[in-house]
């Protein structure tokens, strides 16, 4: 996590790569150590809120807790009065789903109330791939036909792109994004014209993302800058070359309407503008 006196060094990255918001997702100390609990998330986004403040309009942070916090939904609401953007759970990482549990519990609907009622768009992780993580996933769709989600990473179908375009003709309350790189990056280059129509019928769904973790050590490579350069090529050109290949890979080439959809126009539908209650 980047303390907010070294921030400075991010928002040159992001001037750089023509990142006008990067959003911020609370994150447990279990997401960077196997060997911790879900926990740290209640510091990381009190940290982020600083970030937030020292920079207004360059950063969007997403607040998390686990289904077992049973005070999640209070502490939620009263940091929506200090400037959350919207909620982020990890119930359906392969990796946390037994701790989680199901992504429609009673726990988690009440998370999803929260969030209806507060106008709070929520990020969820689900591997749609798995049939039982998408019929729970689907039912709280259905459930919560007002709140936006969105689910990371193509919702990772990377290899089943149709379940996707199914889950998005029937749910106009969801969105995606597309990255990181092993996730999306690595099979779009592998079946180019596929992801390229896929892009395409459904730009005003996809959000451009990196999913990576800033430390602050540029000299380190690949480092985010490239990183981001990779993953802006990969939907802007025809062909490039990368750190992350010794070959010359196949991009997108999206069209320019596609591009704005993905680069800002959809952001800018899924995340619209919040301010902090004046107290």
């Amino acid at each position: 996590m980047l303390p907010p006196s070294r921030t400075r060094s991010l928002i040159d990255v992001m001037d750089r790569r023509g990142i006008a918001t990067m959003f911020l997702l609370d994150s447990p100390d279990v997401t960077f150590d196997s060997d911790t609990a879900f926990e740290g998330y209640d510091e990381t986004v009190m940290t982020q809120l600083a970030m937030k403040r020292q920079y207004p309009g360059r950063f969007r942070v997403f607040y998390t807790y686990p289904a077992s916090d049973v005070d999640g939904p209070r502490k939620a609401a009263r940091l929506a009065d200090q400037g959350i953007d919207g909620l982020k759970f990890y119930n359906g990482l392969l990796t946390l789903r037994e701790q989680l549990g199901p992504i429609d519990s009673r726990a988690m609907y009440a998370a999803y109330s929260l969030a209806n009622a507060r106008g709070l768009p929520v990020i969820i992780h689900v591997e749609a791939t798995v049939a039982a993580e998408r019929r729970e996933f689907e039912r709280v769709l259905s459930d919560f036909p007002r709140v936006t989600f969105v689910c990371p990473h193509l919702c990772c179908v990377q290899s089943n792109l149709e379940l996707l375009d199914a889950m998005l003709a029937a749910h106009p309350n969801l969105f995606t994004d597309g990255g990181p790189w092993h996730r999306v990056g690595a099979f779009a280059v592998r079946e180019p014209e596929k992801f390229r129509a896929f892009y395409i019928a459904h730009s005003d769904r996809i959000m451009f993302a990196s999913d990576s973790v800033f430390e602050d050590r540029l000299d380190e490579h690949p480092g985010l800058d490239n990183i981001l350069e990779c993953e802006r090529n990969l939907l802007e050109t025809k062909y490039f070359s990368s750190f992350r290949s010794p070959d010359v890979m196949a991009g997108l080439y999206l069209p320019r309407a596609a591009l704005e959809d993905i680069f800002f126009k959809t952001a800018q539908q899924v995340f619209p503008e919040r301010s902090p209650k004046k107290l």
